[in-house]
Formats: C-alpha cells, structure tokens, sequence
C-alpha cells in the first residue's frame, strides 16, 4: 500500500471520467511532478495548445478504471483526467490540468498502468484525420453518427466572357497535296479535294484539331464525304461568331490531262467550307480563298497566294474544313479523262478568334463556415465543436457577418449541374470530396487566418480567426520579478528571403491562352540575402475564372458522359448577398475603379484572390523580417499567368500584379525576429493570467494571446508575444520580441 500524505490530498485530487463509467477520484498518479508539461503555440495554426510528453503511471483504483474501460472499448475510448488544486487564497477548488488519456500508448508493468496524457482530445482525434479525404455530403459521420443533410445555396453564374486566340501554320510532315478530277465514258466529270495539312501552334479552343490529309473529300460522285479527320474546326458546341485571317503561298502544278476534253466550267480552288448536322457532314457554304483563273493549262506551274478575314455566323453542329479543290461540271461526250493537280512549297497561317461568351447558369454552393463545420462533424462526430466569428453569419447565430463570410466552394461537378440523385448508374455523378487539412490551409494562405482550441468548461472547439487575434497588441500578462538566464537569439524562420504565393493550379488551361488568367500564383524576392526562408502560401482550392467558366461550359445536359480534367477540383468564390441568396462579386463590389490589364473586367471575378492581393493580406507577417528595409522593395520574380492586372481596392494604393512592392507597405509587423529565452517561476496567479481572458475591443480574447510584459536582465521592462513555457520546475519562457 503507497503512502498517502492526507494533508497533500487535501489540496490536489486527480479525477478519470468516462461517459460509460461516470467518474471516479483516484490516487495521484506517478510522474506528474516529473511530466515535461508545456504549453506551446503551434508552429503553423498559431493556437497555443498544452503538451504532456511523459507517461503517467496510475495504481489501485485509477490502474483497474482504465483497463476496464480499455477492455470495453478499446483504444478509441476517451478517459478524461482532470487534476484539481485548492486555490491558495481562496481555497476553492479549480482545474489546474485536464485532458484525455491516449490509449494508444497503454503498457502495464507489475501493479501500474502507464499511459500518456494528451491536453486535448480534439486536437488528437484532428490529428489522425485531418488529412482524409471526406466526400461531405455522406449522411454519416466516420464513426458512423447519423448527419443531416449539409445546407448548400443556389448561386447564378453570369459566365466570364474569354477572348479565345489560337493559329495554325503549315504542317511541313506533309510536303505535297495532290486532286484530281476523273471522268468515265458516258458519264459525268467528278471532283476531288483534300484537307491543307496544318497544325495548330496556339491553341485556345477545344474544338480546334489539326486534320489528317490521307482521303480525298468533296461533293462529286466518285469523292469520299468528309468525316471528323479532316476537320481543323468542329464539331461546334452552340451559335458564335468567328473571325478568321487566313494567308499563305503555295505552288501548284498541273500535271496534265490522259484527254483534254473538259470545257470551261473545270476549276482548281482553295476553299474553306462549312459543314453542318454534326458529324452528318451536310455541304452547307464554300468561301474561295483562291481560284486558278486558266486551270485547263496543261503541265503550268503557277503561284497561289491568299490573304483573307472572314466573319463566319456559327450554329451548333457546324465544321470548318479548308480543302484544295479540283474538278469540272462538264466534258466532251463519249469520252473519258483524269485531271490533275500537285500543291506543294505549302506556307499557311490562319488565325482564329472569337470573343466567346456562354449563356449564364446557376450552382450549388456551400459556405465556408459550413464546409467547415461539416467536415470537422463527420471527422470526429462532435457537434458545436467548429466556431468562427471570422467565417460565421447572423443566420448562424453570429452577432454579425464575419469578413471572411461570404466565401462559397463548389466541386467540378456542381459547377456542370452534377447532382447525387438519381442514384443510378447512368449518374456519372463526382461528389464534393475534401480534407479538413487542406480547407484550413486554403484558409490560411487566402485569408491569413490563424486555427487555436479553446475549451468551455470540459467542451473543446476549433476557433478560426484572423492571424491578428493571435497576436493582440495589447498587454494581458505581466511577469512580476526579474526574469534570470535571459538569452536572446535570431529567429530564422521569421526571415523571409523569397515569397511564392497563390494557387497551385487551375490555371494551367488548354482551351484558353491563360496568360490573361490572374489567380495564378507568383514568386517575390525579398532584402534578406543572410538567409534563406521561403514564405510559401499555395492553396490546392482553384480561384481561376477561367477555369471555373471553362468546366461550366460543359454542362451536364449536353454532356453527361464527358471527363472534364477538373470534375474532382475545389473551386472558391467570393460572394456577395442577393436577396435571400447569393452572387459573384465583381470589381465594383471591391474596387475604387475598374481594374486594367485584363479582358473584359465586367465579367472578371475573385479580384482579391491574386497573388499581390493574397500577399498584401499577408503584409504584417512578411513585414517582420523588413523592418531595417522599409525603404527598399520586396521585388516580383516571376508570375504563372497575368501579370498585368492592376487593382485599387477601396481605401487603399493601387497595385499591379508584376509591381515592386517598398517594404513600408507591408504594415507594421507585430514582432521581430528575435527568440528571447529565460527563467520565471510559475505560479498559481501567473497560471490564472495564462489561462484566462481579457475584453479588447468588445471581444473576449485569451491572455496568452496578447503581449507578454516582463523585466529584463537591465531591469527595464520589455514586452514579447508567447511561444512556449515549461511550467515546471524554474519555469522556462520563450518568447518572440514584440515590435
């Protein structure tokens, strides 16, 4: 039987709670004395969280309670152990640690039972599954929970208006093209034609295809009819209107008669046609480029040249072929003949480009503080455990709209009309699939937004916020001695030498030039030669417009059965109310003036997802390692896509994409980087400090959050921002110098 020091146990107890088994108050367990506790923010969400790294060892009643509920439910069981303190002034009791044990790492030796202790059961359950792909739209939760059906909202896309430019050149795999026209005794004189061997150089419509001169095609009797392998344009999707520069030069020659007994409606041509009914192929209109104008000139080697711009109207079902053409309507009776010709020295451009335009549409959309809550639902099954004042609404129950509210996603295949139902197997349906890890990381580099845990009593919740509100510039906890063995040294990972910054993809477009696509992502240099960091931001969401208006173009009802490349792609929208529903912003819901450097602004959207943009969001943290450069510049490298587009958001200066950006224009940065270790005891007001929280600005934020104010080794008194403590023992501080 271990001694119990009664007087001891009048002042600590230790407590397991488990909801089958209810609680019960054990003997202390072995250890936590010698437990290496710390509390600690993290390295990217920037929440501070408790870390328990020794096991503790648990005997008599607290060593059978958990191997009872160990044999019942396994390792997945959640025992809660809390420690309790009399306060020395008040002599109350208060929670001093509480947290959950990880079964994962039970062991018994002799009469113990050692296990780790784990401050949160959240975080550890987050942990595990954060980066599983979770469809959202299941109706149970990973351990099997019934979920209601997530809450999604129409959304009308008015469709991005896209200038589309792509050529074609000569195909010099092909060096002659040769037509003949053939008349048989009694009958008829036929014709011929064949497909000018070209290749696309440019290409920045789908429909665009470089034909395959191996088949006669024509009208006449004794021609094949045309089919898809000699098309350079089709099958059209919907009606548009085309504007087409063709030119070039050839030599042709005609290679003579077997007879010459043709009259004067023979003819050689270049001619672009117009088929029409798909892949029906129906002659519908010939446009002559060129023309011989003595084509019965036997063995003659003549030039031909052409430059022309056509408008062409366009409907659906319509092809644009461009043949070399040879035949005659008529010849001599009772007599047979072959008529020839070789097109060969073949130079061709054509240029094609269209102001294209697709008639609106509408998708379902979930909001960010729903896809959220949903996922962080179905990953650990507890409800109310996701709150965010930044990403809530007042319909949420949220005292008001939160700035980073009015965010929608949308997969690929909601952006096409895509639904689950009917479940059947003709529905070639994709679902919104997604991981909580990579929602929180399109938070962070689009919004700047900091992740924490905060607990209510026992009920633990994730809290998003704005990085800020990590970082509050206000003093909440005071140090009340002279810190000792004060040590300071440079923070490394607080310089940033270079930036890389935006979207990892979508805007990597076949169908259009994606040099006007902005939300691409873009490089930076930075003053810091000293040491190399990398400040990278990317997100794998996709904020193209031009990819979103590209996967919208292919929509269900036309094409139910087509794999468009981004069906499983997350795509983010910044919104707008409209009514009881909601709509794309444009440029006049955000900027002083209109936006240059792109095509057709009105249509444009998501203006402040562009790399400079996301970057500026992120100014007071690139900012820290700038504060001896305020007069230099952190300067653009490179750019995936539009560099050219130039913004002015309300109240602010007015930035280009490619723009060298003074260092004063980051802001003020909230601390230096600068790591200051040292000594303090810590105490049980200090650990009521610690945990507790202070009202700035209307708002409840936790202490541990704000600045930290202490005296130093000159005995001045200094302020720094918490990175971690060990509590016990000397109690060892770390923290970042405030600015």
């Amino acid at each position: 039987m271990p001694n119990i020091n009664p007087t001891y146990r009048d002042r600590v107890r230790y407590t397991l709670s488990h909801k089958s088994y209810g609680s019960r108050e054990i003997l202390e367990p072995k250890g936590w004395d010698e437990d290496e506790k710390e509390y600690a923010r993290h390295k990217k969400y920037h929440g501070v969280i408790t870390k328990f790294s020794n096991s503790l060892k648990f005997i008599e009643d607290g060593a059978d309670y958990i191997n009872i509920v160990l044999e019942q439910f396994g390792v997945n069981a959640e025992i809660r152990l809390v420690k309790e303190e009399r306060h020395p002034f008040t002599d109350r009791w208060f929670v001093s640690y509480d947290g959950v044990l990880d079964l994962s790492t039970w062991e018994t030796e002799e009469h113990y039972v050692k296990v780790k202790f784990n401050s949160s059961g959240l975080e550890t359950e987050l942990k595990a599954r954060e980066s599983d792909s979770i469809e959202i739209e299941r109706l149970t939760t990973l351990n099997g929970v019934d979920l209601e059906p997530i809450s999604t909202y129409n959304v009308e896309m008015e469709g991005r208006k896209i200038f589309l430019y792509s050529e074609f050149e000569a195909d010099n795999s092909t060096d002659v093209v040769q037509t003949d026209a053939l008349r048989r005794l009694n009958s008829t004189w036929g014709y011929s034609s064949m497909p000018v061997p070209i290749k696309s150089i440019t290409k920045s419509d789908e429909l665009l295809q470089n034909p395959i001169p191996i088949q006669y095609i024509g009208q006449g009797a004794l021609s094949n009819k045309p089919d898809i392998s000699h098309v350079f344009y089709g099958i059209n999707d919907r009606a548009k209107i085309l504007k087409i520069h063709f030119s070039g030069n050839f030599k042709v020659k005609n290679t003579g008669f077997a007879r010459i007994d043709i009259d004067d409606s023979a003819f050689v041509k270049l001619v672009l046609t117009v088929y029409g009914e798909g892949s029906n192929f129906i002659h519908k209109k010939d446009y002559v480029l060129w023309e011989d104008d003595s084509p019965k000139q036997a063995y003659a080697i003549k030039d031909g040249s052409f430059n022309e711009t056509l408008n062409l109207e366009l409907v659906e079902g319509d092809s644009l072929i461009l043949r070399y053409y040879t035949g005659a309507e008529n010849g001599y009776d009772f007599n047979r003949g072959i008529f020839k010709h070789e097109f060969y020295d073949l130079e061709t451009k054509i240029v094609i480009e269209e102001n294209s335009f697709f008639e609106k549409s509408s998708t379902k959309m979930v909001l960010a503080h729903e896809l959220g809550e949903r996922l962080l639902e179905i990953i650990t099954g507890r409800k109310g455990a996701f709150y965010s004042e930044f990403l809530g609404r007042k319909e949420l129950g949220y005292s008001l709209d939160g700035a980073g509210s009015m965010k929608g996603y949308a997969c690929g295949h909601w952006l096409r009309g895509f639904d689950k139902h009917p479940l059947d197997d003709d529905n070639k349906y994709k679902p919104f699939t997604t991981s909580f890890k990579d929602f929180i990381d399109d938070l962070i580099t689009t919004e700047n937004v900091g992740v924490g845990i905060e607990k209510k009593g026992f009920r633990e919740r994730i809290v998003i916020k704005p990085l800020e509100e990590f970082y509050i510039n206000q003093v909440t906890i005071k140090l009340p001695y002279q810190v000792s063995k004060l040590k300071r040294k440079i923070s490394s990972k607080h310089y940033y030498s270079s930036v890389l910054i935006g979207s990892t993809k979508g805007w990597e477009n076949e169908e259009a030039m994606g040099l006007d696509e902005y939300n691409t992502q873009a490089s930076f240099t930075t003053p810091i030669v000293r040491i190399k960091n990398e400040f990278k931001k990317l997100t794998k969401y996709i904020y193209a417009p031009y990819a979103a208006e590209f996967i919208r173009r292919k929509p269900k009802e036309k094409h139910p059965n087509l794999d468009h490349r981004n069906d499983n792609e997350i795509f983010s929208f910044s919104l707008k109310k409209v009514f009881d529903s909601f709509g794309l912003r444009k440029w006049e819901d955000d900027l002083e003036k209109e936006p240059t450097g792109v095509y057709n602004p009105e249509s444009a959207f998501n203006f402040r997802y562009s790399p400079v943009n996301i970057l500026l969001r992120h100014g007071w943290v690139v900012a820290s390692s700038l504060f001896n450069h305020i007069s230099d510049y952190v300067r653009f490298g490179s750019s995936k896509g539009n560099s050219k587009l130039t913004t002015k958001f309300i109240n602010q200066n007015e930035y280009s994409e490619n723009q060298d950006i003074q260092c004063s224009d980051f802001g003020l940065p909230r601390y230096k980087p600068m790591i200051i270790e040292f000594e303090h005891e810590f105490d049980y007001e200090l650990k009521e400090q610690l945990e507790g929280t202070t009202i700035v600005d209307g708002k409840e934020i936790q202490n541990i959050y704000g600045l930290i104010e202490f005296i130093n080794e000159k005995g001045q008194i200094e302020r720094g921002r918490f990175e971690s403590l060990k509590p016990n023992g000397k109690g060892k501080w770390k923290l970042l110098k405030a600015n």
